[in-house]
């Protein structure tokens, strides 16, 4: 490619389907991301009513089985009825432990023959 060829070339920016492994269906507005060098599809899924930004996801090329370009409107559709939100936050919580209680299995009453130190400071 010459460099006058380079200086021309446009970035992606289409609406598309995306297909990715993993049986997820997405559609909205795809376009290029560098993040921390690494490239990335980002995908900003609109919202049906508003046409605002639902929510935003970013893709490496590994995770995309099919790319469909498409319309506005075709996407809005689409992503409609399939549109996976994201992650949301979640705290895991320490486990309440106490040597005896019931369902915890760990009873002070068995008698195995394991060597073992059960040993619940880890958590």
């Amino acid at each position: 490619m010459s460099e006058a060829q380079q200086e021309t070339k446009q970035p992606f920016d289409q609406f598309c389907i995306l297909e990715l492994f993993g049986h997820v269906r997405l559609a909205g507005r795809v376009t290029e991301e560098s993040i921390g060098g690494c490239a990335f599809l980002r995908c900003d899924v609109p919202d049906r009513e508003t046409g605002e930004i639902k929510f935003t996801r970013y893709f490496g090329n590994g995770a995309i089985y099919s790319m469909t370009p498409v319309s506005r409107e075709v996407a809005v559709q689409v992503g409609d009825g399939n549109a996976q939100p994201p992650v949301k936050a979640w705290e895991m919580t320490k486990p309440q432990l106490s040597a005896g209680a019931p369902g915890d299995g760990h009873h002070d009453d068995d008698d195995d023959d394991d060597d073992d130190d059960d040993d619940d400071s880890r958590w």
